[in-house]
């Protein structure tokens, strides 16, 4: 196949790439603004460019990796992938904030960790009142409800693809009260934990 496009004059690439099928729910997170025939591309911010590069060495990582569902793990992260670049897309007019973005950054290696709306206002050198309001106006959610539903997700995943007691995988995601954590996974995915893995298995 021949690969007829580059940089800009005077820029450069850090040129990472990987073939695969998409899934249907995934056509839409590819309706990437077109270049030029052919090419589709879209801008990431440098502050941004750490969390995709890691995210894709965890795609090759999982693809190559001995893990029983090597080729389900890799595609989770592809999507994870995807989801990040479509923050960054222009179909809606304008990209993701820059201020919000870096909010989503911190808040994503986080799961484990006590976060407070004053914590992650500090971290984005804004007042938490003004995160607040520009963290809804973004994404639709505030940032708590943001982490919350990130940490759902990532128990989804430990509960599909991993043996960890629920308990465990609670601790994980940053719930110390399993109870609790029941309640809120039931209250996001319609169902219990204990369900979710029956379900999924």
């Amino acid at each position: 196949v021949v690969h007829d496009y580059g940089p800009e004059a005077g820029g450069r690439w850090h040129h990472w790439w990987i073939y695969f099928t998409a899934r249907p729910g995934w056509l839409e997170l590819l309706e990437w603004p077109r270049a030029s025939r052919g090419v589709r591309r879209l801008r990431a911010p440098e502050m941004l460019l750490p969390r995709l590069s890691a995210i894709f060495d965890e795609v090759v990582q999982h693809r190559h990796g001995h893990l029983r569902r090597r080729e389900a793990f890799a595609l989770a992260r592809l999507e994870e992938l995807l989801l990040w670049c479509d923050t960054l897309n222009l179909r809606a007019g304008r990209a993701l904030d820059e201020r919000v973005a870096r909010a989503c950054e911190f808040l994503g290696d986080r799961h484990r960790e006590r976060i407070t709306l004053a914590r992650l206002a500090r971290a984005c050198g804004l007042s938490s009142s003004r995160l607040s309001h520009l963290f809804r106006a973004e994404t639709g959610q505030t940032p708590m409800e943001y982490l919350e539903a990130q940490r759902i997700a990532r128990a989804r995943d430990l509960l599909t693809h991993s043996a960890k007691p629920i308990a465990a995988i609670a601790a994980a995601v940053g719930f110390q009260d399993p109870l609790y954590f029941s309640r809120v996974f039931r209250r996001h995915a319609s169902m219990s934990p204990r369900a979710w893995r029956k379900r999924a298995r």
